[in-house]
């Protein structure tokens, strides 16, 4: 998300998915600093836009095994149990899932 809104280009992300599931910890990692610009743009599209959902962390012993591999983004990316895509930009998280 941080790439594409550093080129505003967020909307790109619906020639994908028709909706977009944030864990809460992504989207507190990408909007955090709000003098950036992309923060900007990710804050507003988040909130201007009813398809975009940010959901709360959770937390599954299930998961618990990947802390030491993963980040938080990633491990709550894969603990959703949503049944949809997942867009992960490190090599190991896209490993794991």
């Amino acid at each position: 998300m941080i790439a594409l809104a550093k080129l505003d280009q967020l909307e790109l992300l619906f020639c994908t998915f028709s909706e977009i599931h944030l864990p809460q910890v992504v989207y507190t990692e990408a909007t955090c600093n709000q003098y950036r610009p992309d923060a900007q743009l990710i804050t507003h599209f988040v909130k201007d836009n009813s398809r975009v959902s940010v959901h709360t962390d959770l937390k599954s012993d299930e998961f618990v095994v990947f802390g030491v591999m993963l980040d938080e983004g990633e491990i709550q990316a894969l603990a959703t149990k949503m049944r949809c895509g997942v867009l992960m930009d490190e090599r190991l998280g896209r490993s794991v899932a």
